[in-house]
Order: C-alpha cells, then structure tokens, then sequence
C-alpha cells in the first residue's frame, strides 16, 4: 500500500482543503499521515476518517506581528522536519504533500526527498499578497521580494505544484514557476458533505443571515453587523450569525453591543466542519463582505462556493477574482466592498423578494459545475499517482 504524508501549518479538522484531499487518498487506497497543529484541548494522536493526525504542540498566534510569526513558523519547521525525518525512516513515504502557508514550508521534506520521495507543493494562499494586506507593506517592499522568491524556490525544489484558481496559476507562472509543473485543484465543497439534501433545512422562523470563517479585518465583518443594523428597520424578522474565531472577534462582538443588535446577532465562535452544512441550511442567506485589497482582490472565498452547493443565495463583496467569475451569470448578488449601506439594501432585496432567491440559487447550480469535488478529485488523485509512478 502507498503511504503519503501530508504537512500543514494548521490544525487539520477544521481545515476543509487538507481534509477533502487526505479523505479522497484514504477512499483511494492509499495510507495517509498528517502533521499539522494540535488543536487546543486537543490530542497528539488521532484518527479521522481513516486519516492519522500527529499534532505538534505548536501555539498559533493569529494577529501577531511580522517577527512572531516567522518564529511560529521557523519553530513549526524545525518541529515538523524532525517528525517527517523520523516516521519516514518508519513509513517510507513515496510522496509528501506540504500545505502552504508558509511556502518555505516545503524545505522540511528535504531529508526523504534525497532518499526518493517525492514533493507535491499545495499553495493554498497568495503568501506576497497576504503579508501586503497583513501588515500593509508594498509590492516593492524587500519583505514582499523576499516572499517572492522563497514561492519561486519553493516551486522550482517542489515535483508538482497546485494552484486553487486560474489566476492564481497566472501569478505564479509570472513569477517563474514551470507552467508544465503547476495544475489547478480549485477549492471545492465535498458534496459527500455539503448535500442540502442529507441535513434538516428548517430555520427558526426568522429570515436568517449567515457567515463562517476567520474573523479578522480583511474578511469586513464590521461591514456585516452595520448592514444589519441599517437592515433592521425594513426587516423585522432578521437575524445574523457569525460562526468563527479571529482576533476581530471580540472587536465585532463589541460593535454589536454597540449597535444593540445583541438581540439578533448571534456569535458562537467556531463550530465543527461536519456541521457547517446544516447551520447554512438553516440559514436564508450567506455573505462574503471582504474588504477590497492586493489579496482579496485574487481569491475565491470557499464560504461563496459552499453556500451555493447548500442552495442558499450569496451576497458577496464585488472582488476582481469573484466579479469575473460570477458577474454574467448572476448567481450571486454584488455589493460595493465597505459599503454598508449597499450590502444592506441586498439583504433587504432578497428578504422582500423570495423569487429573486430563487433564481440566484438556480444561475448558481449552474456555476457551481466547474467546483464539483467529485470530478476535480480525479484530477488529484491523478497528480498523485504520475508522482508515485515518477519514482
């Protein structure tokens, strides 16, 4: 049986893209290991589906400066190298998938790829454009070459490469990475998972407003709880909940007292991902109210693909990447990013508008075809094997 490892700089239940890709090699045969972040409260050691999770003890340090988060990430490198060096002794890895942040991750298979594994590269993350928009630095910034370059290494010591979107394979040919070598593995919902028609749609009676995610700056949920506030008085029935963790949370919980919406608003922090499926079909709509910025401007929320695969409408913020995907389909309804305002107008739209929901979740199913798991985990499975066999 080929045996694959999988590291990543997370914690790995949480994680839907580590997770969808570990699941679909166990289903395909092969035996699977991760090395990822120990959830706190959490065990070293588990099994989840077939997949073993060796947890390092590694604190995550969200909203930290530049300096905290290179040692968080030198100090999970060292970790993990040494896990890697050691099981592989054991487990004879024939590929070793590393999920980025951070790109310079990859280095730590250096060891069993000299004894003949080989390296698959998965870039889940625009890491130049995510630093930009994180600390507010320029293109030209040295910090910003720096990470440039280490993604050009990176993609040049990796086999194979994946990239989550076309234009993130743009970039990163742009930036010199062989274009024979990086395939496209969008971010998709695991309809296994995501099946609107295994969970219980019944709400609460009122028309519900729902996101689920990281809670930090770039992602506007200050824009969402002000949208609400402005919705409120033409939509008696409405209701937000905000399902997820960050270190906005408690700035966000804060401007809802502050709005006295506590009433309506409910933030229960992060849930489990296997019930992220019945809280949005519980809901009315979903909304993606990023900020616009060098990085949200290149990314494709996966919350906006997994409430279309839920049936729900999306309200999403007019983002460059999203815009050109979703515009002459209008399958989603667009706000002007940072605009109150028009984001509650949407709301209010399609709270008033049952048929206007209607037939956004009708164009959607129709957008949604190129994002089925089911086809593009063939393609996966396919980068695997030409590895396996390329030994």
């Amino acid at each position: 049986m080929k045996k694959i490892c999988m590291i990543t700089h997370s914690i790995y239940a949480p994680d839907p893209r580590v997770r969808r890709e570990a699941e679909a090699l166990v289903e395909a045969g092969y035996t699977v290991d991760v090395i990822a972040l120990r959830d706190p409260g959490g065990t070293m050691r588990a099994v989840i589906n077939g997949v073993r999770v060796y947890a390092l003890p590694i604190r995550r340090r969200q909203g930290s400066g530049i300096a905290i988060y290179l040692l968080e990430y030198l100090g999970f490198c060292l970790l993990a190298s040494a896990v890697l060096a050691f099981r592989y002794l054991h487990r004879r890895y024939s590929v070793i998938q590393v999920h980025t942040p951070p790109d310079f991750l990859v280095f730590v298979t250096l060891i069993p790829r000299l004894l003949g594994a080989r390296v698959l590269l998965d870039l889940h993350e625009m890491v130049p454009e995510l630093f930009q928009e994180r600390f507010g630095l320029s293109a030209s910034h040295p910090i910003i070459r720096v990470l440039k370059f280490v993604e050009r290494m990176a993609c040049a010591y990796a086999d194979s490469v994946l990239a989550v979107h076309d234009r993130h394979r743009e970039v990163l040919v742009a930036r010199g990475a062989d274009p024979a070598k990086v395939t496209l593995i969008p971010n998709c919902p695991d309809e296994k998972l995501f099946d609107p028609t295994r969970v219980d749609g019944r709400g609460n009676g009122r028309f519900t407003v729902i996101y689920h995610g990281a809670v930090v700056p770039r992602y506007g949920l200050d824009v969402l709880v002000r949208a609400v506030a402005d919705a409120r008085s033409q939509c008696s029935d409405l209701c937000l909940r905000i399902l997820g963790d960050g270190d906005a949370w408690p700035a966000v919980r804060a401007l809802v007292t502050e709005l006295e919406l506590d009433d309506i608003v409910d933030m229960p922090g992060r849930i489990p991902l296997t019930d992220v499926p019945a809280s949005i079909a519980s809901a009315d709509v979903g909304v993606v109210p990023n900020r616009q910025n060098v990085y949200t401007d290149e990314i494709l929320p996966t919350k906006l693909l997994e409430y279309m695969a839920m049936g729900r409408p999306a309200v999403v913020a007019r983002t460059r990447l999203v815009e050109s995907l979703f515009k002459a389909d209008r399958s989603v309804l667009f706000f002007e990013p940072g605009d109150a305002q028009d984001l509650a107008e949407r709301l209010v739209l399609l709270h008033h508008n049952p048929g206007k929901r209607a037939q956004s979740v009708a164009n959607a199913q129709r957008s949604l075809k190129p994002f089925r798991w089911s086809t593009v985990k063939q393609k996966y499975l396919h980068v695997v094997a030409q590895l396996i066999c390329s030994r």
